[in-house]
């Protein structure tokens, strides 16, 4: 970024130098050169006897000093057009490389959001693990005492990979239990029944996925 705010900032000092070495040729072509021009051509301003001097006593120019004259203001804009021509040039550079560093960036962070994901379900698949070993390791009233301190979701989760011996035991328990515990121990097997979680993540996957089109034509 400093660098093109360099660069532009060098081409505009270079057409303002073109611009003055123009204007001194033309003076110096003209027989008019002087030092109160050449402080004028520098300030950007002629002084105000020269421009009423240039208006009242100045001759009808000649053929050659017209034509020098146009070669010099077509060689200003065309040294002008090249400047905008070399800024527009740099300045789309600029913004190529830009767009380029943002899409660098916005893939760095979703490959960086992908890997936390990674971390994330690696993690709870291992820590589910370790408390379904615990589960499994503890009497069936003990077990759902610990399966009660959990939401459904979670409780699911544990139960789901326990043997089939165990679950049966654990859902005998919560049967013998409290209302509150019969109430869990239902939860849990209509959702092993209704193959939960994974159906709810098939149901809303074939959602996800973009009707298809009516084929053919009625008629």
């Amino acid at each position: 970024m400093w660098r093109t705010l360099a660069s532009l900032i060098g081409f505009a000092c270079f057409a303002t130098v073109l611009a003055e070495g123009i204007a001194i040729g033309y003076l110096a072509y003209a027989g008019r050169l002087s030092a109160e021009a050449m402080k004028a051509v520098v300030s950007g301003k002629l002084p105000e006897s020269q421009i009423v001097a240039a208006e009242a006593t100045a001759p009808p120019p000649t053929t050659a000093e017209a034509e020098a004259a146009r070669t010099l203001q077509t060689l200003e804009l065309n040294a002008r057009a090249d400047n905008l021509r070399l800024l527009k040039d740099l300045l789309t550079k600029e913004a190529d490389r830009l767009s380029k560093d943002r899409s660098a960036y916005e893939q760095s962070r979703k490959d960086f959001e992908s890997e936390l994901e990674l971390v994330r379900t690696r993690a709870v698949d291992e820590a589910t693990e370790q408390a379904r070993l615990v589960v499994k390791a503890l009497p069936p009233r003990e077990a759902i005492t610990y399966l009660l301190a959990l939401d459904e979701p979670g409780a699911l989760r544990i139960v789901k990979g326990l043997p089939e011996r165990t679950v049966a035991k654990i859902l005998q328990e919560f049967a013998a239990g409290t209302d509150e515990e019969r109430q869990r121990g239902r939860t849990l097997f209509e959702a092993i029944a209704a193959a939960q979680p994974e159906a709810d993540l098939t149901d809303a996957a074939k959602a996800a996925l973009p009707s298809s089109a009516p084929s053919g034509s009625d008629g």
